[in-house]
Formats: structure tokens, sequence, C-alpha cells
């Protein structure tokens, strides 16, 4: 059970991970407002 839920964890903060790099990206883009 352990290992599940360590698995998931991780999961979910690479995912989590990523969209907050997708979220900089977007912002450096659009540039300083």
């Amino acid at each position: 059970m352990s290992l599940i839920n360590n698995e998931n964890t991780v999961k979910i903060l690479f995912i989590f991970n990523t969209v907050l790099l997708h979220l900089n990206d977007a912002k450096h883009y659009e540039g300083p407002k």
C-alpha cells in the first residue's frame, strides 16, 4: 500500500511540476504587463 501511495504522490508531483513549468513559459511569452 505504501508503494502505491508513493507512486501516486510522485505522479501528482511530476504533473504539478510540469503544469507550473508551462505556466511559467506562458508568462514569459506574454512578457511583463
